[in-house]
This record gives C-alpha cells, sequence and structure tokens, in this order.
C-alpha cells in the first residue's frame, strides 16, 4: 500500500476529508491525483464521494464481496440447503444468477426479466430473493446499478482481495484489539516496511 488511512468510521464525510489531503499532498508534490479507475467495496458512501469528486472515473464494485452477498441473502432467506443441492431446479437457477457478473451491464435487466424470471421455479422464498435483486442491483432506481459489477469478461480482478489479504496480514501483527498509534506505528515500519523493502531488493534475483 501507498497510503494508510486510519479512518474513525465509513461516513461520506469521512472520505471526502481523505481523499481531499491526498489530492493536496499529492499536488504538493507536483503530482496530479486522478484516478482512472476504483475499485471498492459496495459502500454507498465511498461510491458516493468517488462519483462527486471524479465525474469521469469508472468505478467497480468488488465482485467478492458482492458474491458474498448474495450468499448471505440466499442463506437469510433460507435457500442455502437447496442452494447446495446439484439435482435442485431451485439451486440451479440461483447459481446461473452469478452468471450476470460477466455480462455487459445494459444487458443485466433484460436478460434477468426475460430468461431468469420466465424459468424461475415458483416458491415463496425465490420469488422473495428476485424482489430483493430487482431492487438492490437492477432496477432504475436500485442502490447498486449494474454498472458497478457487471462486465461482460471472465476477468476476474476487480477485487479488492489484495487489500483484505494485507488487513488480515498486518492485524495479525497486533496482540491487542486497539492498539496505540505508537505500536500501530512501530508495526507498519519495523515489520510491514521491511518486508517491502527486502521484496523490492529481491526484484531481478535468481530464485533459490
Amino acid at each position: 500500500p501507498l497510503v494508510f488511512c486510519l479512518l474513525p468510521n465509513k461516513c461520506k464525510q469521512t472520505y471526502t476529508y481523505v481523499f481531499r489531503a491526498i489530492s493536496k499532498k499529492c499536488k504538493n508534490l507536483g503530482l496530479n491525483f486522478s484516478p482512472t479507475n476504483i475499485t471498492v467495496d459496495f459502500e454507498r458512501a465511498i461510491i458516493n464521494v468517488v462519483s462527486e469528486m471524479w465525474t469521469q472515473t469508472n468505478i467497480s464494485g468488488c465482485r467478492f464481496h458482492l458474491t458474498q452477498s448474495w450468499y448471505r441473502k440466499i442463506q437469510e432467506i433460507g435457500l442455502s440447503s437447496v442452494y447446495k443441492d446439484e439435482s435442485s431446479e431451485i439451486g440451479k437457477w440461483l447459481h446461473n444468477i452469478f452468471g450476470l457478473l460477466f455480462l455487459n451491464p445494459e444487458d443485466v435487466s433484460n436478460c434477468f426479466i426475460d430468461d431468469f424470471m420466465s424459468e424461475c421455479p415458483i416458491d415463496e422464498r425465490l420469488q422473495k430473493f428476485a424482489d430483493y435483486f430487482v431492487e438492490t442491483y437492477i432496477s432504475e432506481d436500485c442502490i447498486y446499478p449494474p454498472k458497478l459489477w457487471a462486465i461482460a469478461s471472465s476477468e476476474l480482478t476487480r477485487t479488492t482481495n489484495a487489500c483484505e489479504s494485507f488487513h488480515a496480514h498486518f492485524k495479525n501483527s497486533f496482540y491487542r484489539h486497539s492498539p496505540s498509534i505508537l505500536q500501530w506505528l512501530n508495526v507498519l515500519i519495523e515489520e510491514v516496511q521491511t518486508d517491502v523493502y527486502c521484496k523490492l531488493r529481491s526484484i531481478g534475483e535468481p530464485k533459490t
């Protein structure tokens, strides 16, 4: 990571402050902080801030977190057992939903309505999931429209997994849930930065 931010919350005001601070620092260094692409978790606050600050920036939602969210909804409604049943028509229908990730954003709505709903097994729980899906991810006024998560490609790099992996490793370096700022900086400087320097110095060297 190039920049570390310790945030007190995930509010719009906080994200705005952070991005403005980074932009100001970059300007002082003679750099232009105007990202072409940004991959974020599905948080409305950060999406709104990015779209307002950089109107031309392409915002992508993390596919890994998206599929996790869909599956949690499947569990919440009580469909996890049929989802795992390979012989279940309901399970097959739910599995196919995840294929919408690989369509062009403008094709998602028609595909869901014309193809999925026309073949949707009759089940009250499944209808509940379909309603949730349309309201949250497909309708014109949905929270997370297809342009945030659908792309006609098999490319799966649109995730924040690298960040999540780093955060998990970094978190395991502490023995307390809420370390002091001095402890935090000590781990960052002595462990993380040292590891980064070692990796940079090893570039081009033969592996043993």
